[in-house]
């Protein structure tokens, strides 16, 4: 894990992060913003390259695994060294002498042990017979919620691994809806031996309890869904469900979640596991920012950014524009002057899978944000087309967004566009 250098903040971040801390709990023992978490943990993610925090956790996981069995590896090593040296250190030099032991007491030694050794005989032989006379069902292997470390290894209240298959809860939670969201991460080739190399569900059933200082609220459920895709050398696998609280709560307030999920059978973990979330409710008082179609939204804070995409057959390449008062990002210009940016990781999705193309990624750049008491920045990526295209057809794209910490947007906004595609 040294080979990314990380800064010593960063590593601070990230044994908070395996610890399954969320933003709000490391920004608070941290004693710095949420959004200044965000940032350490986009950096984070870039060094170690990966795309998301469920990544992010499998990965420094396995670095830690490889670190503890070669540590244990060396001390083993040092421990037989020095038991070996010892030995020949008191020996060195020594006279070593014998003593002659009388027949009496040889005699005594070995009726004795002959004598235990009957009686251990005797209770084998005793415990096969009542094990044979046992009833069919007492035999039975315990069930899995007696060794459930047997069956997977919980690395955090909200992680768990098994056979290579991490599965990580989540939660957000305003004053009045709380979401739940279950992601699996599997080896990459995992899906091939489904129908159409498609992964189901991974939740069975899922029953969900909330309490705001100890005192249960009642929830109503009102949606739900999943999603798919492909990062790096893993599959992804997301499950999530929507829940309206009946007794809204004040900005900031916290709420202790038990997540009871029974799993799909494939997964191969028989009995449910309860994933345990700390959250607090957030934007009560004003959405993080007003959306506005097609290209465009402003934030809370006032922060008007646009989305600009062309796409032609050689290339395509998307501008985002924000502009906004300067007193907007005052405090992240102080914590990171040269750092700060419009967006942080850009992802296209295709919802027509026929008229999908090909591209790489190739560049990239930006500037901002200027002196005055108005902001303005700009950041930019270009993408080289890899497949043939027509000039003039129409092709529909999703651009999902993850913007800089101090636009207050904390998820991934979807801009739609029907792009027609120019010489």
């Amino acid at each position: 894990m040294n080979d990314q250098n990380f800064s010593r903040r960063e590593g601070e971040v990230i044994e908070l992060l395996l610890q399954g801390k969320s933003n709000k709990q490391m920004a608070a023992a941290l004693g710095v913003s949420n959004r200044t978490v965000e940032f350490h943990l986009s950096n984070i993610y870039t060094k170690l390259g990966v795309a998301s925090r469920t990544e992010a956790v499998l990965k420094l996981s396995a670095s830690r695994l490889r670190e503890s069995a070669g540590k244990a590896a060396l001390e083993t090593l040092r421990d037989s060294a020095v038991e070996k040296g010892g030995e020949n250190a008191e020996n060195r030099g020594v006279q070593i002498q014998r003593r002659r032991q009388p027949m009496k007491s040889i005699f005594r030694f070995a009726l004795t042990g002959t004598l235990v050794f009957i009686v251990l005989l005797a209770w084998a032989f005793l415990a096969n017979l009542r094990a044979r006379n046992r009833p069919a069902e007492e035999s039975l292997t315990p069930t899995p919620t007696a060794t459930p470390g047997a069956v997977y290894q919980r690395l955090s209240p909200t992680v768990i691994v098994k056979d290579g298959i991490l599965l990580e809860a989540s939660g957000h939670l305003t004053c009045t809806e709380l979401t739940f969201n279950l992601n699996g991460t599997f080896p990459e080739g995992f899906a091939g031996q489904f129908p159409n190399n498609e992964i189901p569900p991974l939740v069975n059933d899922l029953a969900l309890t909330a309490s705001a200082d100890g005192i249960p609220l009642e929830l109503e459920g009102f949606g739900g869904g999943g999603g798919s895709g492909e990062t790096g050398d893993f599959e992804i696998l997301g499950q999530g469900a929507a829940y309206r609280l009946r007794t809204p709560l004040e900005e900031g307030q916290p709420l202790h979640v038990i997540a009871l999920v029974t799993f799909n059978d494939y997964l191969g973990i028989p009995e449910p596991i309860a994933f345990e979330l700390d959250l607090w409710a957030e934007h009560c008082a004003l959405p993080a920012y007003e959306y506005l179609p097609p290209d465009a939204l402003r934030t809370a804070s006032g922060i008007e950014i646009v989305v600009t995409p062309r796409l032609s057959q050689s290339t395509l390449t998307i501008d985002l524009e924000a502009r906004g008062p300067r007193t907007a990002i005052e405090d992240e210009l102080r914590e990171r002057p040269t750092e700060l940016y419009v967006y942080t990781d850009l992802q296209i999705e295709f919802p027509d899978p026929a008229r999908a193309f090909d591209f790489q990624f190739f560049g990239g750049g930006g500037g901002g944000p200027g002196e005055g008491e108005t902001f303005q920045m700009q950041q930019g990526s270009s993408y080289r087309i890899l497949s043939p295209l027509r000039v003039g057809e129409t092709i529909p794209v999703i651009l999902w967004v993850t913007f800089d910490p101090f636009t207050g947007i904390t998820e991934p906004v979807p801009f739609v566009f029907d792009l027609t595609v120019l010489p």
